[in-house]
C-alpha cells in the first residue's frame, strides 16, 4: 500500500486548503466572545454583554424574528438565456473571471488555485455554452450549491486574512469597536443556537421557532431550553397569557422545566467540535470522506471520539438535519 505523503492533508484537494485555518479563526472568535459555554449552558462573555448594555436591548426580538424565520436555502429559476449574442456571453464570462481575481488576489497561492478551479464553470472557455443548457435540474442543483457555499467560504477566508492584519496593526480598542459589534454577536449567538437546536432536537432552530409560533407547545419548550429569551417574542406573550387564563398548571410545570434545563446538558463533551461540523458541513465539510473531516478537525486542535469509527457514529448522529438543500431549482414558467 502506497503511503500518503505527510507533508500534505488529503482534505486539501477537496476544500480551501486554508480550511483549517479558518475553523480555527472562527473557534478564536468564539472563545473571545465567551462562546460555547463549557457548563452546558450557552451565554455571553463579559466583553459582549458590556456591549448590549452599552447599546441596550432595543431591536433585539425584531431581529431576532427576522433572522429566525428567514428561509436558508436560495430558490433560482432555471431559464435558458434567449436572444443573447456570443460577444455578451464572452463579455460576461470575462466579468466573471475579472471579480474572482479581485476576490482572491489577497489568498495564498493554493487557495488562490483551489478558487479558480471551483469557479471555472462561470468563466472559463473550457467550458461550452451548451454547459449549464444540458445539465439536468440536480447537476445545476450541485454546480450552484457548490458555488454559494465556496463563496461564502471564500468570504470567510478574506474577512480573516483583514482581521488577521489589522490585529498587528490597529489597537485592541479599535479592533474591539470594528468586530464585537451588536449585529455580529447576534448572528453568532444565532448560528451557535441553531447547532444546539440540530444538535439535541435533530431540528434546525428556524423549524423549532414556527412550530412553536403555530402554537406547538413541545416546540415552545424545546425553544425555552435553548433561548429563555423567546418569552418576549408576542406570539409567546400569547401563549403563556392564554395558559395563564386557562389555569394550565401543567403548562407552567412543563415551562419551568424547560427553562431550567442546560440545553447541552447530556451532550457537554465535545460540544466545541460538534459545533464547529454543524457550522461548517455545508460549507466544505460535507465534501470530504469521514476520516478526512476527522484528520481535518484534529488539526484544528478539537477534542474528538477515538478512532475513526467511533468519531463516524459521531457525526452520523449530528448531520442527519442538515443535510437540507441549500439551492432549489424551479422551471421558469411563461405567462400565459
Amino acid at each position: 500500500m502506497q503511503s500518503r505523503e505527510p507533508s500534505k492533508s488529503s482534505w486539501k484537494d477537496k476544500v480551501d486548503p486554508a480550511f483549517d485555518k479558518i475553523i480555527k479563526h472562527y473557534i478564536q472568535f468564539i472563545e473571545l466572545i465567551g462562546l460555547p459555554a463549557n457548563t452546558g449552558w450557552i451565554g455571553l462573555g463579559e466583553e459582549a454583554l458590556k456591549i448590549w448594555e452599552n447599546k441596550g436591548m432595543q431591536g433585539w426580538i425584531k431581529r431576532y424574528e427576522k433572522n429566525m424565520t428567514t428561509e436558508k436555502n436560495t430558490i433560482i429559476t432555471w431559464k435558458i438565456a434567449k436572444n443573447v449574442t456570443r460577444q455578451e456571453r464572452i463579455k460576461a464570462r470575462h466579468d466573471i473571471e475579472k471579480d474572482l481575481l479581485k476576490e482572491i488576489k489577497t489568498l495564498p497561492e493554493d487557495s488562490q488555485a483551489y478558487y479558480k478551479r471551483c469557479f471555472a464553470p462561470f468563466y472559463s472557455e473550457k467550458f461550452g455554452e451548451d454547459y449549464f443548457g444540458q445539465m439536468t435540474i440536480e447537476k445545476l442543483k450541485k454546480l450552484y450549491t457548490d458555488f454559494f457555499c465556496d463563496y461564502t467560504l471564500l468570504s470567510m477566508h478574506q474577512a480573516m486574512i483583514e482581521m488577521a492584519s489589522e490585529v498587528q496593526n490597529s489597537p485592541k480598542e479599535a479592533l474591539e469597536k470594528k468586530y464585537i459589534r451588536q449585529s455580529m454577536i447576534l448572528d453568532m449567538l444565532l448560528g451557535i443556537y441553531n447547532s444546539i437546536s440540530l444538535l439535541v432536537f435533530e431540528k434546525s432552530y428556524t423549524d423549532l421557532i414556527k412550530e412553536a409560533r403555530d402554537g406547538n407547545k413541545k416546540s415552545f419548550f424545546s425553544l425555552l431550553r435553548i433561548d429563555r429569551t423567546a418569552v418576549e417574542c408576542d406570539w409567546a406573550q400569547k401563549i403563556i397569557r392564554k395558559a395563564q387564563l386557562t389555569g394550565d398548571e401543567t403548562f407552567f410545570k412543563l415551562m419551568a422545566k424547560a427553562i431550567s434545563k442546560a440545553p447541552l446538558e447530556n451532550a457537554k463533551q465535545f460540544t466545541t467540535a460538534r459545533i464547529v461540523l454543524l457550522l461548517f458541513w455545508s460549507l466544505g465539510l460535507r465534501k470530504l470522506e469521514s476520516h478526512e473531516r476527522l484528520e481535518l478537525l484534529e488539526e484544528c486542535g478539537l477534542k474528538l471520539q477515538q478512532g475513526p469509527e467511533a468519531f463516524e457514529r459521531f457525526e452520523r448522529r449530528l448531520i442527519r438535519e442538515v443535510k437540507k438543500d441549500i439551492v432549489t431549482f424551479q422551471k421558469d414558467t411563461p405567462a400565459s
